[in-house]
């Protein structure tokens, strides 16, 4: 209803004032703005205050109302009633008798401050808002890229106001865009036309994936799952950075940086290829923060405790050879050979490959040292005349490599296969393995025939040091496996074999 508070003295009728009101397409109140019963602050005494959809100033003193198609009216005294009384205007029939449809509400944005709504807010719920002629019914349909629709309605108040909660009982709704859709119904059954507004739904956290050094070892880099909100970034005093299992310092300037899926933490110091790096992260609070490590929608993510950091600063590597003596020196671990057509040895570790490339036929020995593992197919460690030294051997081998005729019982360090398995080519003879009981590691080897199989190329034999061949440590597939050398076997043989050791 229209309700016109007429204080002043004056004649009309309800049919003129209908008149004048039928460009309104929300509603018009006369105030008196000073509750003293005046129904104007004007001089002249001529004049009352109105308001135009609660936004037009009570104080205009010239009392002009301005309607949606830009036309105004001015109640003057000759337009009200003469006596003190209210008269009630209906909106819906002023409009329908002036072919006036029902005006459609309207959705106040941003919708959950940034048209955004991330998992916190679609758990405790989310609020839409917005304007609409007093007392209607307003109509809230929120509908999802997969077809999930919720519909919720609400009253607006005598001022036009409306609030519709939306929480995750209501129904289920995918992440994505959604469309909220809000249309009016009065009491005579009169619908607006819709508005409609789009925002996003996003409760995916970002998920770290992985941290790592940067090639210049100053830098400690995150990955997530997905980009991040580089406005609101986290601060530095939600890191601990570890090298060493000692807390270090955060670069002074510009120690956080958050970038797409990353987020760089710049050090002070920078470190070396043999320092080992953890790194924690700490979300301020269990809610919404709005500085932390987050994507667009306010998602944050998990913290980190004590996660390792991989060191991808090169570590110092080096090969020397000294009157057909290898040795290695530098950040111990994994060293891989590779030997070219003309045995020339290519050495590497951590990244660097040595610079010092000898050839295997000017080689006597290889010294692997303890804490150092070299990785070689089995064909190229029977090149060197021998390997010695308290780290490991690692005998690499394919199926596209297989193992030809080599000779291992050179290799006196501890042994290991890859993936504990074995391949020998077809038509091949005489592999040695040394395989001593004190220096066999990891589970049984599975010897694997290639390219034909059944082929009796493997010998297993016992070093100087060794009196027994443990032939547990072999399973065959479609090879067979010939026991000789200086040793006892620690399984018995067939006599198919023991007539070949003959």
């Amino acid at each position: 209803m229209i309700s016109i508070l007429n204080p002043a003295a004056g004649t009309t009728d309800a049919t003129t004032l209908s008149t004048k009101l039928q460009y309104a397409n929300w509603f018009v109140q006369a105030l008196d703005p000073n509750g003293d019963g005046i129904a104007n602050d004007s001089s002249d005494g001529t004049h009352f205050a109105a308001e135009f959809n609660g936004n037009v100033d009570a104080s205009d003193v010239a009392a002009k109302m301005a309607f949606v198609d830009h036309k105004t009216t001015t109640l003057t005294k000759a337009d009200v009633l003469a006596n003190i009384q209210t008269l009630a205007v209906d909106p819906g029939e002023v409009n329908e008798a002036n072919n006036i449809p029902l005006a459609a509400p309207t959705i106040t944005t941003p919708v959950a401050d940034d048209n955004m709504v991330n998992a916190v807010e679609r758990a405790s719920g989310f609020t839409v808002t917005g304007k609409a002629e007093a007392g209607v019914t307003v109509t809230l349909t929120v509908t999802d890229g997969a077809g999930h629709a919720v519909t919720k309605s609400a009253a607006a108040d005598s001022k036009g106001n409306y609030g519709i909660a939306l929480y995750p009982g209501d129904g289920i709704l995918a992440d994505g865009n959604l469309i909220l859709s809000a249309k009016a119904t009065d009491a005579e059954g009169n619908t607006s036309q819709p508005t409609t507004k789009t925002v996003l739904l996003d409760t995916t956290i970002p998920v770290f994936v992985s941290a790592e050094t940067n090639a210049g070892s100053d830098e400690v880099i995150l990955t997530y799952s997905e980009a991040l909100d580089g406005q609101h970034g986290p601060a530095a005093g939600d890191f601990t950075v570890k090298v060493n299992d000692m807390a270090v310092v955060l670069y002074a300037t510009t120690p956080v940086m958050v970038s797409d899926k990353t987020v760089t933490l710049k050090l002070a110091s920078a470190v070396t290829g043999t320092d080992t790096l953890t790194v924690s992260y700490t979300d301020p609070t269990a809610g919404n923060d709005a500085n932390t490590i987050q994507d667009a929608a306010g998602n944050d993510a998990a913290s980190l405790l004590n996660q390792t950091v991989t060191n991808k600063v090169a570590g110092a590597f080096s090969v020397y050879l000294n009157e057909g003596v290898v040795t290695f020196d530098g950040t111990k671990g994994n060293i891989t050979m590779t030997v070219d057509t003309d045995h020339v040895a290519t050495f590497s570790s951590g990244g660097v490959e040595a610079s010092t490339k000898p050839d295997l036929d000017d080689v006597t020995r290889i010294i692997v040292d303890d804490e150092w593992m070299l990785s070689a197919s089995a064909g190229d460690m029977s090149l060197p005349k021998l390997v010695v030294g308290e780290g490991d051997v690692m005998l690499t081998s394919s199926v596209d490599n297989p193992a030809g005729s080599t000779v291992l019982y050179n290799v006196q360090t501890r042994v290991t296969f890859q993936d504990d398995k074995l391949y020998i080519a077809e038509g091949t003879y005489g592999n040695t393995v040394v395989v001593n009981s004190a220096s066999v590691t990891g589970g049984t080897v599975a010897v694997h025939g290639v390219s034909g199989g059944n082929t009796e190329a493997l010998q297993v034999t016992g070093t100087s040091g060794s009196n027994t061949v443990d032939l547990s440590r072999f399973s065959t597939t479609d090879a067979s496996i010939l026991s000789v050398g200086n040793g006892r076997c620690g399984r018995r043989h067939s006599e198919q074999q023991r007539e070949r050791e003959r």
